[in-house]
């Protein structure tokens, strides 16, 4: 874990360091070659696009997949899915285990086979309005809808197993998994500035 932890760090603060270069280098740039097709950060305009788009450039559909794997992923693993799955075959299994597990593959079968005939059925609604899968509701939900049934089905395996006891614990469970991919929130905050700002200052 200490490794890990350093690896990110190093991560983080290397797109600090490339983000302040990128800015500097710009602007000398733009002070050197004033025809240059280039923006600087430190202009007006550049201040001025940086604080009036702050928000909207850390928003995109990566940034809410990230979230909600990390939620399922707390759950999958603080409600003890994940064990099970990895010593199904173990026959010293409790039978209530036992029983949440397969009560928990019956649930994800469900709902896998409502999501195919909402996709695949005659007429189907998440298909486009041309009939192709892509674009469509269902090519844009497949990311959510992965989150979203690993959620639901470790759910019902911790509740049902009783290792996830009451409200309290289920909600612990959903904050491990926000702790657990903290230091990649961090890194997609910041290369995702970074991203837009090489878009700014190049005219990408």
């Amino acid at each position: 874990m200490k490794s890990s932890n350093t690896l990110f760090a190093i991560i983080v603060l290397g797109l600090i360091l490339v983000q302040a270069l990128l800015i500097f280098c710009a602007w000398i740039f733009c002070a050197l070659y004033p025809t240059v097709y280039i923006r600087s950060l430190l202009s007006e305009d550049g201040i001025r696009w940086l604080f009036s788009t702050c928000v909207e450039n850390l928003l995109s559909p990566l940034l809410i997949w990230i979230i909600m794997f990390g939620v399922s992923i707390g759950v999958f693993m603080k409600s003890g899915f994940r064990n099970v799955c990895r010593n199904k075959h173990d026959k010293q299994i409790e039978y209530r285990k036992n029983f949440s597990f397969y009560l928990s593959v019956v649930v994800a079968l469900i709902l896998l086979l409502g999501y195919l005939f909402l996709s695949f059925a005659p007429h189907a609604i998440l298909v486009g309005v041309t009939g192709s899968l892509y674009p469509s509701a269902f090519s844009f939900s497949i990311v959510p809808f992965c989150a979203f049934i690993l959620f639901i089905v470790s759910t019902v395996y911790g509740f049902s197993s009783g290792i996830i006891s009451d409200l309290g614990s289920w909600m612990d469970s959903m904050r491990y998994g926000i702790q657990i991919i903290s230091p990649l929130l961090l890194i997609y905050l910041i290369g995702m500035e970074l991203y837009k700002t090489v878009i700014y200052i190049f005219y990408l």
